[in-house]
């Protein structure tokens, strides 16, 4: 039999009891469409006009981890996708599943048939392309919504963006530079070191990223060795100084000793903390002071990285998703291979805070 109606309210009001089971049941009595739905390997389910989940298939319950049907019968698909409501939401409408699903279903009960992304962040970001059209059974309408995850498609265009980008801007060093001394070889002596420093930033570009695949994929190499912590943020700190977004910024290094000595994977760790800090210069402007907190304890150490950068709330929900980025069109990832680089291959935690009154802190914790 059908589950009791939830007491709660999301979106719209839940139609009265007595019409969500009519419409259930109407639903129900086709056999044939149930069997239809149920075979269909993507997520279908079918919803009345109040949004209300009425059937699901299996890989509907699958994607929303539910048992049986019976436990989200009478729910909308954007609560159960782990969304906040409409007029909670902080994210752009049409990021917010809630919303998307909803707005589908109205253009479907219209008999129009739609497609649009959202996405859902529940324990992680998925990014789900949504279909619906309509649906007549025994003269009532009703809504087909389809999902489908679409999250490795997102990604892959994602890193393609930045990797093409980074390129292109360092062979565009390369380029003029060569036009200069090829019009003037007296110059080529004044340019050197701008060619070397370009062609060892494309080296180091294409090495992450052949970094990111193995990571995502699991294939990466760990080698764990010991080594002063102290030392390593030191000349963590120094390289990142050297660059050109660091210009006129300050760094403050709190440190409790300099003889703490750590045994992690020291490429992978130079790689999550060389963002924290690259990040912090870039956020900052010229005159700001980075702070960094080196704070042991006996089972775990915590570096910490901030900056009185503010990153605004609308940000914040989804700043460590690999689809989405603050810095404009074909940059990002930065934050993303930060965590997934942390979590599963250092064993550690990657976590922020940030408020208009504190700024920024970006922590890294891991055990020693």
């Amino acid at each position: 039999m059908l589950s009791q109606m939830p007491s709660h309210k999301t979106l719209v009001d839940y139609t009265p009891q007595e019409k969500f089971h009519a419409d259930a049941e109407i639903f129900e009595r086709g056999a044939s469409i149930t069997a239809l739905i149920d075979a269909v390997p993507h997520c279908v389910m079918v919803l009345n006009d109040a949004a209300q989940i009425i059937y699901a298939n299996r890989a509907s319950l699958t994607l929303l981890k539910q048992p049986n049907l019976k436990r989200i019968l009478g729910r909308h698909p954007g609560e159960l996708l782990g969304c906040v409501s409409v007029t909670q939401s902080t994210a752009a409408p049409d990021s917010n599943p809630a919303a998307a699903v909803l707005n589908s279903v109205i253009e479907s009960i219209k008999a129009v048939q739609t497609t649009q992304d959202c996405r859902t962040m529940r324990r992680s970001a998925v990014d789900l392309l949504l279909s619906t059209a309509p649906l007549r059974v025994a003269d009532h309408q009703f809504t087909l919504l389809a999902l489908e995850d679409i999250s490795a498609e997102k990604r892959r265009r994602v890193v393609e963006r930045v990797f093409f980008h980074d390129v292109l801007n360092m062979l565009n060093i390369v380029s003029v530079s060569a036009e200069i001394i090829k019009s003037n070889p007296a110059d080529a002596v004044y340019l050197a070191n701008d060619l070397y420093d370009a062609a060892m930033r494309m080296i180091d570009t294409v090495r992450n990223q052949q970094e990111l695949a193995a990571a995502e994929s699991g294939e990466l190499s760990l080698r764990f060795t010991s080594f002063s912590i102290h030392q390593f943020v030191e000349s963590i700190v120094a390289h990142e100084s050297q660059q050109p977004y660091a210009d006129g910024r300050h760094v403050v290094i709190n440190a409790p000793e300099d003889t703490l000595v750590i045994k992690q994977e020291r490429n992978i760790l130079m790689r999550v903390f060389g963002s924290m800090v690259k990040n912090a210069f870039e956020a900052s402007g010229e005159g700001d002071t980075v702070t960094i907190d080196i704070c042991p304890t006996s089972s775990a150490l915590t570096l910490s990285v901030h900056n009185s950068a503010y990153i605004p709330r609308e940000d914040q929900e989804y700043i460590f998703t690999r689809s989405y980025t603050t810095k404009g069109s074909g940059r990002g990832l930065g934050t993303y291979t930060m965590k997934l680089l942390a979590e599963r291959y250092l064993g550690a935690n990657v976590r922020f805070r940030s408020t208009p009154e504190l700024g920024t802190i970006f922590y890294v914790t891991f055990p020693r």
